[in-house]
């Protein structure tokens, strides 16, 4: 492993400081369950790393009465295990419980898993679907960025230098919006998705789809917020047709590759299947 300086900030300002000093060269870590394999692997080979461990504010969950919001430094398995997360965005819990191991959940970062910008990353489809915001802090000041504009492309986001993700926000989902995340994968831990797909349909007292926000993951170089499958199942009643035409709608609207872990054909066919079987977990069984 190239040897590299280790700095220990204790507070947002002196780590955001120290990033725009060392410049390129510096990487910031959480839980480093991506940086240290990144380095050993030799996917990069950073000269500086500039850790979080000991800023404050920026673990923990809140809940206002209307949004929750966590710190971009939460483990994974702080938010699995968070009273406040199960009461009132259960999905989260859910979704972040098929990120790769519990061990590995235990120092994993959720800002971390958003960070490292893997197009299959679980966490980012189902946040999407949840209109998720970002907020970031640097010494030009605090923003806040929507998490479906937050990714630029595979291992890219759109902080500046010295910024830091700092929360994570999502208002808590209305009783008539139903939530699901589908994950196609080989083994039930340690797995990357082939394909992942989000939703979260809203639906009126007769049943029909107000609203419907439709991401799929790892099969673009960001995930993608599918608008033209969410146009074909807003008003409807959510048949079996009319899911079938928004799985194609869906595949319009991805980019796949072929890769080790599946063919760009099988991706978009999983997506078709991935997206059918979202819906159907997000109704409670309803098949169509």
């Amino acid at each position: 492993m190239r040897e590299f300086q280790y700095h220990d900030p204790e507070s947002l300002e002196e780590a955001s400081a120290l990033l725009r000093e060392l410049g390129p060269g510096a990487r910031l870590m959480a839980g480093g369950t991506d940086v240290v394999p990144g380095i050993r692997l030799g996917k990069f080979a950073p000269s500086h790393i500039v850790s979080l461990r000991r800023v404050p504010g920026i673990r923990g969950v809140a809940f206002d009465g209307s949004t929750l919001t966590m710190g971009a430094a939460s483990t994974l398995n702080d938010l699995i295990f968070s009273d406040i997360v199960c009461d009132h965005v259960p999905i989260l819990s859910e979704v972040l419980g098929s990120i790769a191991s519990h061990q590995v959940r235990n120092r994993a970062t959720l800002g971390g898993n958003i960070c490292n910008a893997a197009p299959s990353a679980d966490s980012a489809p189902i946040l999407i679907a949840l209109d998720a915001r970002c907020m970031t802090y640097s010494p030009d000041g605090e923003r806040e960025v929507y998490l479906e504009d937050f990714f630029k492309g595979p291992g890219a986001t759109a902080l500046a230098p010295g910024e830091i993700l700092t929360h994570i926000a999502v208002e808590k989902p209305a009783s008539k919006t139903r939530c699901a995340y589908v994950k196609h994968k080989i083994r039930e831990a340690l797995e990357i998705a082939i394909t992942g797909a989000a939703v979260a349909v809203t639906l009126s007292g007769d049943g029909t789809c107000e609203d419907a926000r439709v991401v799929v993951g790892a099969c673009a170089p960001t995930p993608v917020r599918c608008r033209g499958a969410e146009d074909v199942l807003k008003g409807s009643m959510l048949d079996g047709d009319t899911v079938v035409m928004a799985g194609d709608a869906a595949v319009e609207e991805i980019s796949p590759i072929d890769d080790v872990r599946g063919s760009a054909w099988y991706r978009n066919e999983m997506t078709k299947v991935s997206l059918e079987r979202a819906i159907e977990k997000a109704l409670g069984g309803w098949k169509p």
